[in-house]
């Protein structure tokens, strides 16, 4: 569109992310390849200002930490007006950031010092998804001190917390620490893909909460070779220790992993699957359908990776 003040600058020789719209605030948020966080009023906005002139526009207001690139849009929960983003430097250390739809304040969680690679988007169990803005937790696979991929997971207090909650609207307010249960995926440094949940109701799954996420180079997973892999951990009901439930090799890493949805596997057993693609092309140890030099998509179930 080139009306209505469309196109809108919103930061020069820079690259942006993928938008998210946020269907309350109505605001459009994007980051850029210098790490800024911005968003962009539309006509039926209704949190924020413009830096100038009026909607649409650019808002007046950004989060801006000295970064490298950042490869994955902010998520929004419209519910709880929040927005996080996911900093592989925020200049000392991997980060996620939550702010609010006016980026007006922020709580900053650190993952590690290591800040070799991208840190890409975490995902809510379903606890947080059922509940009120202050139960269940965030997966995120961060860094530690030397790059090494590793599970961690932050959880949300909307009250009684030191110190207070920055923000106007204190629910879903993210803990400024992450919790103590980690688990590292790959024995060195590596990067990971996103993390990707799906709580499956269905039979035999008995409402099982599960992460996925992959790893570029030397997985931990039985299944992984110390190479690239797509693992799964068992999140349900926020457990006290974390351990690689499945794993299969992937050459290079996988992208991101897409779920298919929730079916009962003892009658439909090609069900319930993930997909995604290699990152690399196919090897005779790992093959695409018999065919070497190529790459692949793939298909794999939720309950075994196979």
């Amino acid at each position: 569109m080139t009306t209505g003040n469309w196109p809108i600058t919103v930061q020069l020789s820079t690259i942006l992310t993928s938008p998210t719209l946020d269907s309350v605030s109505g605001n459009i948020f994007t980051e850029d390849s210098s790490g800024r966080l911005s968003y962009v009023l539309e006509t039926f906005s209704t949190v924020g200002a413009c830096g100038s002139g009026s909607p649409p526009c650019l808002g007046s207001t950004n989060y801006s930490p000295p970064v490298h690139v950042v490869p994955d849009a902010p998520i929004v929960d419209s519910v709880t007006q929040k927005v996080f983003v996911f900093f592989g430097s925020d200049g000392t250390s991997a980060s996620v950031v939550q702010s609010d739809t006016g980026l007006s304040a922020t709580v900053t969680a650190t993952l590690g010092t290591g800040t070799g690679h991208h840190l890409h988007s975490g995902a809510f169990d379903n606890a947080y998804f059922v509940g009120d803005g202050s139960a269940g937790a965030m997966y995120m696979c961060g860094s530690s001190g030397n790059s090494t991929p590793t599970i961690q997971r932050i959880g949300f207090t909307n009250s009684g917390r030191t110190p207070a909650s920055p923000f106007a609207n204190a629910v879903g307010t993210m803990n400024a620490a992450v919790d103590g249960v980690k688990l590292a995926v790959a024995t060195a440094s590596a990067e990971c893909s996103p993390v990707t949940e799906f709580f499956n109701a269905k039979a035999p799954a008995a409402s099982r909460d599960q992460i996925f996420f992959g790893v570029q180079n030397l997985g931990s997973g039985a299944n992984c070779g110390a190479a690239g892999c797509v693992m799964s951990i068992n999140v349900t009901a926020n457990p006290g220790t974390l351990a690689i439930a499945n794993s299969i090799a992937e050459i290079n890493g996988p992208s991101g992993l897409v779920v298919d949805g929730a079916a009962d596997t003892t009658t439909y057993p090609q069900a319930s699957s993930l997909y995604f693609s290699g990152q690399g092309n196919s090897t005779a140890g790992v093959p695409c359908n018999g065919i070497t030099g190529v790459g692949c998509a793939v298909k794999v179930t939720q309950a075994g990776l196979n």
